[in-house]
């Protein structure tokens, strides 16, 4: 290939081809790949000035540090800096979510009135966002009570846990009845 480029000044590839007997696409293929380390055409301050924010600030990813050098008001686009820092090897690991719930982790139950489940629906109509609180078994997937009303206060959130218990549990107590929510910004 060394004689291919030395030569391509002098001859042109077609009339190079044919003295050797080379196919002219297996030279362009070779001249492209011997071109690729050429320059970069990023423009080294801003290559040193995105290693400088990722040097001080360890914990930006390629959004946040193209959003710094936005507000400095140096004109880049947001994939070559997520191409310096990774040429550089700078990226952050991907957020493992911890604390999560699995399916495994949530209780099953094996017959009715093991696991109770509330939960909060907003309505939206003509006259505004009603809420309603449902109560449902889990084993059988039915609605005990449920609750629609305007306001969501604590009493309205009570008010069908109590309706459920005077359903179900006329005469006896609640033993291992597990009673679960979403942990809706409501209950709080």
């Amino acid at each position: 290939m060394e004689t291919v480029n030395n030569l391509r000044d002098k001859l042109p590839v077609s009339r190079f081809s044919k003295i050797t007997g080379i196919q002219r696409s297996y030279i362009y293929y070779n001249r492209k790949s011997t071109a690729r380390h050429r320059k970069s055409r990023i423009p080294e301050n801003i290559i040193n000035k995105v290693l400088e924010i990722s040097g001080k600030r360890v914990t930006y990813g390629h959004r946040r540090i193209w959003a710094v050098l936005r507000n400095e008001g140096v004109k880049i686009n947001i994939k070559t800096v997520r191409r310096i820092i990774k040429s550089r090897n700078l990226q952050l690991p991907y957020a493992k979510h911890k604390n999560r719930t699995n399916k495994r982790n949530l209780t099953k139950p094996s017959d009715i009135n093991q696991l109770w489940e509330t939960d909060i629906h907003y309505v939206r109509t003509y006259n505004g966002i009603y809420y309603l609180m449902a109560v449902k078994n889990c084993f059988s997937k039915r609605w005990l009570s449920y609750n629609f009303s305007r306001a969501c206060t604590a009493k309205d959130c009570v008010k069908p846990i109590e309706d459920a218990y005077a359903i179900r549990y006329t005469n006896s107590n609640l033993n291992n009845l597990v009673l679960r929510t979403d942990n809706d910004p409501v209950y709080s």
